[in-house]
């Protein structure tokens, strides 16, 4: 398995698609998929938050109310979910 390491440009623009998920008016749930396979359905705003300090981290909570810790890295797409 080959691991992709992202550059820090490539980071941010992660990031501000995640955060334009979440900002959308209207807000439409999305999934967010690791690098590992687990995907994380994001199904309100409430769900994501941004680690202040650490441009590469996002927590994320699922329907179960889980809890996932990803970086940037892990970030292996992001899909809008069907209506």
């Amino acid at each position: 398995m080959q691991l992709e390491i992202k550059s820090a440009d490539a980071a941010d623009m992660e990031i501000e698609r995640i955060k334009e998920r979440v900002n959308a008016i209207p807000f439409r749930p999305f999934t967010i998929e690791t690098t590992g396979g687990t995907q994380i359905e994001i199904v309100s705003p409430d769900y994501v938050m941004f680690a202040p300090e650490d441009r590469d981290l996002i927590v994320a909570f699922d329907r179960a109310s889980r809890m996932f810790l990803v970086t940037t890295e892990q970030v292996a797409s992001i899909s809008l979910d069907a209506p």
